[in-house]
């Protein structure tokens, strides 16, 4: 495992820059309480652009054999809406629908932990379980035979409720936009529980009416760029739609009358003239809208809950082999040290050298050719001493620069630079 990690650390570092020190991988092997061996590690990795606790980045890997993969996974794209992705995009084999509704239940029943209980209600609310819910109990009974354990029921939880409960806030503050009550999601466990037993049917409903030619955009695509909100808008709409949250939303119409109103976010499509709409239905008269993403100036989650009127698409993941409808054509720029099949040293290693990262001393790879040539030039026009002084007198004195031992160090990587 430590030689694994080692070799992908190496990867990533030849390939987008970013220091993932090997000499401070953790790895532990153990073996459960049923006997099997399994295996965790801890990998830690320099940020190449300035952070505000200055500490490294941590990623838990958890390596099982404990467990049984009844579907085969599928083919995902990863959300990447950055230039230095590869033209062919990144992909991942995942877990199906059924497959992580399943599991997810099984550890509802074998944990019973906060974050299992929204997980679980969550899946359920999603559109997708009106189709999924014999395959989902198929690959439950499976699982659960694995485990040794019965299919879970209502009255397997029931014991469990103030222990959830009490640590709702501690386990999920930290983790959600905005924390939601636990009555909301526990009093939903006996709609679900009779769903999946087959007792109850979960209404239908139809996607919000649109017009012709408009392409949707899932929630694992990136939205096309010069057409987006305020940073996070999207994110908390929705969060909103997926906890069917009401949205109080600050819009701007096209005659440039500005105003809030309520609404139950449904959708999110591009128009064949290129515009991202949002469509909404109005809390107070209950008729849908579409809005301009690009003319939304803010949007606040509220508590108040809503019925959906319409299949509430934002949640959708859409088709699992990547191959959703674009909105756009992907623009990457090259890069030849990025995702190719060259491994060419960039042209420059920057090295961080103020006091509060002097701990890591990462190597952070930047390209500064422009700023390079005003230093060379401004070097060759004055002597040494002159030259360096006002090049320090003209940059913030966070970002000095000083030539040493062949590199230029430099204590913040905001000096004009483009970092990868």
């Amino acid at each position: 495992m430590s030689r694994v990690l080692s070799e992908v650390a190496d990867w990533v570092y030849q390939n987008a820059g970013i220091d993932v020190p090997i000499d401070e991988l953790k790895v532990e092997v153990y073996t459960n309480k049923a006997g099997v061996t399994g295996g965790q590690a801890r990998v830690y990795f320099r940020n190449p652009l300035p952070h505000a606790r200055n500490s490294p980045g941590r990623i838990k890997v958890d390596l099982t054999t404990h467990e049984i993969l009844v579907r085969e996974p599928v083919r995902r794209a990863v959300l990447h809406p950055y230039t230095d992705c590869p033209a062919e995009g990144i992909h991942a084999l995942c877990y199906d629908f059924p497959e992580i509704f399943a599991e997810k239940t099984r550890a509802l029943a074998e944990r019973t932990r906060p974050r299992d209980l929204y997980d679980v209600i969550n899946l359920y609310r999603r559109p997708e379980t009106q189709t999924a819910r014999e395959d989902i109990r198929v690959v439950l009974a499976e699982k659960c035979a694995f485990k040794k354990i019965n299919v879970p029921k209502l009255a397997d939880l029931l014991p469990y409720r103030d222990d959830v409960a009490a640590t709702w806030v501690q386990m999920l503050d930290h983790q959600l936009p905005q924390l939601l009550s636990f009555e909301s999601f526990w009093d939903e466990l006996p709609d679900f529980f009779n769903w999946l037993e087959v007792r109850l049917e979960i209404p239908a409903t139809a996607p919000v009416r649109t017009s012709a030619g408009e392409v949707p955009i899932f929630a694992s695509q990136p939205l096309p760029r010069g057409a987006m909100a305020p940073v996070g808008i999207m994110g908390r709409i929705r969060f909103a739609a997926a906890n069917r949250l009401l949205v109080d939303l600050d819009y701007e119409t096209l005659a440039g009358r500005r105003s809030r109103r309520l609404i139950e976010p449904y959708s999110l499509r591009q128009s064949a003239e290129g515009n991202i709409l949002l469509y909404a239905s109005r809390d107070d008269s209950g008729e849908p809208r579409a809005y301009r993403v690009d003319h939304i100036h803010g949007a606040t989650v509220t508590d108040r809950n809503f019925v959906p009127r319409y299949t509430i698409e934002l949640t959708m993941a859409g088709p699992s082999d990547g191959s959703a409808p674009r909105t756009r054509e992907r623009r990457t720029r090259a890069h030849p040290w990025l995702f190719g099949a060259q491994t060419r040293q960039p042209p420059i290693d920057w090295q961080k050298t103020s006091k509060a990262s002097a701990e890591y001393r990462p190597n952070v790879r930047v390209r500064m050719f422009l700023l390079l040539q005003e230093i060379q030039a401004q070097k060759a026009e004055l002597p040494t001493e002159q030259a360096q002084g006002q090049i320090r007198m003209g940059l913030p004195r966070s970002n000095r620069l000083a030539s040493r031992h062949g590199l230029l160090a430099v204590s913040s990587a905001r000096a004009n630079a483009t970092a990868y």
